[in-house]
């Protein structure tokens, strides 16, 4: 009896370590603020570690599947109860889901001093957007002025909406429109980033800066961020515009506090709620444009509403052989850009005269009533003849599609004669004048012209030796400026490779067209020089140039050249040579150190309505 009484008190012993050991065991859990929400939501993951100490952080890695990590804040306690001590770490995560439907969070594993404890899996059902709407509401408003309906107020619960539209659904290949983006919102919103814009087979060029404005929508008042973008198609079919994505901070009310009512009316101005913003995730509509084939064929295709070419003379009043005569003429295409615009250079190679070009300017524009944009190209040129007389420019003849009246139509300048008096001192009808004379006559100078070589021959020798020291000087002038060796282009049989920390500028090797060259270009000049994201090819040397760089301007207008003919004109080169180009033009830019002002430039923009 005694024994069985023994056998007993150990077993209770033995279950009451056996409980209390399972009571203080090390434990890593994890929780969720909830299990269903609406794409564009956050979701709070709590992660509480007790009774142990952790070595590292959780290995948060396998989120990354299904979750972005938004933020993340770390805590620690520690209590003492009838001198049982209980330790407790936590980390309190914000995620956003990346996609919808059922999502499971997984096993979230911490090397702790206990060995590694692991959360048991979360599964999570992410719904669509405005599935979880208790009210029904309207369900299309529009905004005055547009065309397209837009989605229902607060569609995700967010108070944010995102609507993308074009001014036509239908275009020509080469026939750009443009894609307005609108950020809706009824709640204060900060932080605000956009992705960039993606479409199949078509070039995208952002259009100026973001503007803001209040508007009253579907009855409530709410803040608009408008972007627009340049699309210009390529090809024939359907372009698809994959859907624009904005990630932010939005307001979101305090839960209510109870409070006493000591202070009366009072109480709300001493102890009002403090603003709480959280992160949101709004996806927008994916556009498909219909594009129609070019209706004539050849690389002069170029589908406008209407062009216009204007020309201006200088200098034709005195013109002669060897004075200098200015000739502007300017291009204005509505419904197209400038460098689809082409050159006129070849018009102006005539007999008898030698042309020089300056740099084409190039501008881009949108019409505010009807969004079209109006593409303006001037080319100067310096003509300075070689002979007198009549000399005749050819009329120059520019072919487009009129997209009015589908039809091919012509624009053209008529043909210019001027008249070339001869150089002040030339002969008359630049007539030939022999300068040798014959063998068998002599020149016998004057006495006068010997005797006055005698009379100053020390004014003589002066001169000379005047003359001598400042060839001298020139010489060592031109010794010191060309000393330096030039820079080399890259040999063709060998690819180019950037440096690695050139961040966003691929291999050139990766390279294929013309138009991943812009892009790299482009984003080099963002990286290095500091060039706005919106800044275009075309502008990049008035940029550099306004900004205290230096480069070699001749390469930096083959480059542009060759890179528009390929992607507008349909020309063909041979792509090494584009990157050999592009290669010696990033090497010859430079920063002008003897200027201190630099301008400055806005590091983001501001989208804050608050």
């Amino acid at each position: 009896m005694i024994a069985i009484r023994n056998i007993s008190r150990n077993f209770a012993f033995v279950c009451l370590l056996i409980m209390s050991n399972l009571l203080y065991a090390a434990q890593f859990i994890a929780n969720v603020s909830n299990t269903q929400i609406e794409v564009g939501q956050s979701l709070e993951l709590s992660l509480t570690l007790k009774d142990a100490k952790g070595k590292s952080s959780p290995d948060l890695n396998q989120l990354a599947q299904d979750f972005s990590i938004y933020s993340q804040q770390q805590y620690s306690t520690f209590s003492s109860v009838n001198g049982a001590v209980t330790t407790e770490a936590g980390w309190d995560i914000v995620i956003m889901p990346n996609r919808q439907g059922d999502l499971v969070i997984p096993s979230i594993n911490i090397n702790t001093d206990k060995g590694t404890l692991s959360t048991a899996p979360i599964k999570v059902q992410v719904l669509a957007a405005g599935s979880m709407q208790k009210q029904a509401k309207p369900n299309a408003y529009k905004i005055p002025g547009q065309n397209s309906s837009l989605p229902p107020v607060d569609t995700n619960n967010l108070g944010v909406s995102l609507v993308a539209t074009t001014n036509k659904a239908r275009t020509y290949v080469k026939e750009p429109i443009v894609y307005t983006l609108k950020i809706i919102s009824y709640r204060p919103i900060q932080n605000v980033m956009i992705e960039d814009i993606k479409a199949t087979d078509a070039i995208i060029d952002k259009l100026g800066q973001p503007k803001q404005y209040a508007q009253t929508v579907g009855g409530m008042r709410a803040h608009i961020i408008e972007f627009k973008y340049y699309i210009t198609p390529l090809v024939a079919g359907k372009i698809t515009v994959q859907p624009a994505v904005i990630r932010g901070e939005v307001y979101v009310p305090s839960p209510n506090i109870s409070r006493n009512n000591h202070f009366g009316m009072f109480n709300n101005f001493f102890m009002d709620d403090p603003l709480q913003f959280k992160p949101f995730s709004v996806r927008g509509d994916q556009i498909t444009i219909t594009t129609i084939a070019q209706a004539v064929k050849g690389n002069a295709w170029m589908p406008l509403n209407n062009l216009i070419l204007t020309e201006e003379w200088t200098g034709l009043d005195s013109a002669k052989v060897g004075s200098s005569i200015g000739r502007k003429i300017k291009m204005v295409a509505t419904g197209g850009f400038s460098n689809q615009l082409p050159s006129v250079k070849q018009s102006m190679e005539v007999n008898g005269v030698k042309t020089y070009a300056d740099s084409p300017t190039l501008n881009d524009d949108v019409k505010p009533d009807t969004e079209q944009v109006i593409g303006t190209k001037e080319e100067s040129f310096s003509i300075v003849p070689v002979q007198s007389g009549k000399i005749t420019f050819p009329a120059i003849k520019i072919q487009w599609w009129n997209l009015q009246t589908k039809q091919t139509e012509v624009t053209t300048l008529p043909a210019k004669t001027i008249d070339v008096l001869p150089a002040s001192g030339a002969a008359a009808n630049d007539a030939m004048v022999d300068y040798t004379a014959s063998a068998q006559n002599e020149i016998i100078p004057s006495p006068s012209l010997a005797s006055s070589f005698k009379n100053n021959s020390s004014l003589y020798i002066l001169i000379a030796c005047l003359i001598l020291l400042i060839l001298c000087l020139f010489g060592a002038i031109v010794y010191l400026v060309f000393r330096k060796q030039p820079v080399q282009p890259l040999r063709t049989d060998k690819k180019l490779k950037p440096k690695a920390k050139q961040v966003g500028i691929v291999a050139t090797h990766e390279i294929r067209s013309a138009v991943e060259l812009r892009n790299a270009i482009m984003r080099h000049a963002a990286e290095f020089w500091q060039a706005p994201d919106n800044l275009t090819l075309n502008k990049l040397g008035t940029y550099l140039t306004d900004n205290n760089y230096t480069y070699d301007m001749e390469v930096y207008i083959l480059l542009c050249k060759e890179i528009n003919d390929e992607m507008y004109a349909a020309g063909t080169i041979d792509l090494q040579v584009l990157l050999d180009a592009w290669d010696l033009f990033r090497r010859s830019v430079a920063k002008n150190k003897s200027q201190d002002i630099q301008k400055n430039k806005p590091d983001y923009i501001n989208l804050n309505p608050t």
